[in-house]
C-alpha cells in the first residue's frame, strides 16, 4: 500500500496527530488523574398543596419573569399575603399555614402570562427546584392589554432550603 509522495505522507501523519491530540484533550476532564466526581443525585420530589392561586397579583414582576420566595414564618406570611392580595376587594384573610411543619413557596409570573401551573417541586440538599408552566395568548388572539401576573402560594414541608431555582415551560394558547 503506497501513499504517494513523502509530503503527502507527512500531511496524513500531521492530520492523524491533530486528531489524536483533539481526542486526548476531549477525554481530559481537568481532574489531573483524580477520579471523576460523582454526579449529584436528582432532586427528591416534595409534595405540595396550593394554599392560594390567583390570576392577578397586586405586585407585577418584570415582563416574562418568574419570581420565587420562601416564606418561613407567620409574620412573613402576613406581609407577603398583604402585598400580593392588596388589590382584592373585599380584603382576604390569609389561609392558615402550620409553620411548625411547613413553609410557603411563592411563585409569581410577570406579564403577559395568563396562567401559572406548578408541575413539580424537588429538593436536593438545601436547594429547591421548581418546575412551572406558563400559558400565554397567541399574538392573533386579540386579547386586551390587561396586565396579569398569576401567582401561587404552595405549602411545602419545612427544610433547610437556601436557594430556589426555577425551570419554566412556556405554552402559547391558540384562539
Amino acid at each position: 500500500m503506497t501513499y504517494g509522495s513523502s509530503s503527502r505522507r507527512w500531511e496524513l501523519l500531521r492530520r492523524l496527530l491533530v486528531i489524536l491530540v483533539a481526542v486526548a484533550a476531549g477525554s481530559c476532564d481537568g481532574n489531573q488523574g483524580r477520579s471523576t466526581p460523582v454526579p449529584e443525585a436528582p432532586a427528591a420530589r416534595v409534595p405540595f398543596r396550593v394554599v392560594h392561586a390567583a390570576p392577578v397579583s397586586a405586585v407585577v414582576p418584570p415582563r416574562d419573569a418568574v419570581q420565587t420566595r420562601l416564606v418561613r414564618s407567620s409574620s412573613e406570611w402576613a406581609s407577603a399575603w398583604e402585598k400580593l392580595t392588596a388589590n382584592a376587594v373585599p380584603a382576604l384573610p390569609p389561609p392558615a399555614v402550620d409553620f411548625s411543619r411547613d413553609q410557603v413557596l411563592l411563585v409569581l409570573a410577570g406579564p403577559p402570562a395568563r396562567k401559572l401551573r406548578t408541575i413539580t417541586v424537588g429538593r436536593t440538599g438545601t436547594d429547591l427546584h421548581v418546575v412551572v408552566e406558563l400559558s400565554y395568548p397567541a399574538p392573533d388572539c386579540g386579547t386586551t392589554a390587561e396586565l396579569r401576573s398569576p401567582f401561587q402560594f404552595l405549602a411545602i414541608s419545612k427544610g433547610d432550603d437556601q436557594t430556589v431555582s426555577t425551570e419554566v415551560t412556556r405554552i402559547v394558547e391558540h384562539c
